[in-house]
């Protein structure tokens, strides 16, 4: 049986953590998964990662990319290699193009950080496999902005 105090201890610590990372909050798609993601989100942010620099930026990075996954309604098991293939893609199209104009730099340490997130839920056994292992960042030439 779990008492309230102890329920609440449990929030007071995930807000701390949450705070602590640099992350505006509990992503959506994490927080509908399952209890067991909720708790492995907060240890890969906290435990996963020492610098606090990076640790900061890669918490802004997941949560970019789980908040474009609820955008497009994919829940955690959803998320499959061609979805992260896209949400790269979009990263680096153009602003006229509905895309962030991200540079190859920062479209290659977005993909480390979700590459890692999903790592670390493989290895806690969330998910089977890590849909953005065999992935890399192309360079897209000024040609295809202007199609």
């Amino acid at each position: 049986m779990v008492d309230s105090n102890s329920e609440s201890t449990n929030e007071l610590v995930s807000s701390w953590q949450l705070t602590r990372t640099g992350c505006g909050g509990m992503p959506a798609v994490i927080e509908a998964a399952c209890e067991k993601a909720n708790q492995k989100f907060l240890d890969f942010l906290t435990a996963g990662i020492s610098n606090p620099k990076t640790r900061e930026a890669y918490a802004g990075d997941v949560q970019q990319f789980l908040e474009w996954c609820d955008q497009k309604r994919l829940a955690l098991a959803d998320i499959a290699p061609v979805y992260v293939a896209i949400y790269l893609r979009v990263l680096q199209n153009p602003r006229d193009k509905g895309g962030a104009e991200c540079s190859k730099a920062a479209a290659k340490r977005k993909l480390k950080a979700i590459r890692m997130m999903f790592d670390y839920f493989v290895a806690c056994e969330l998910i089977p496999l890590n849909p953005a292992t065999s992935l890399r960042v192309q360079t897209i030439p000024q040609k295809a902005w202007r199609r």
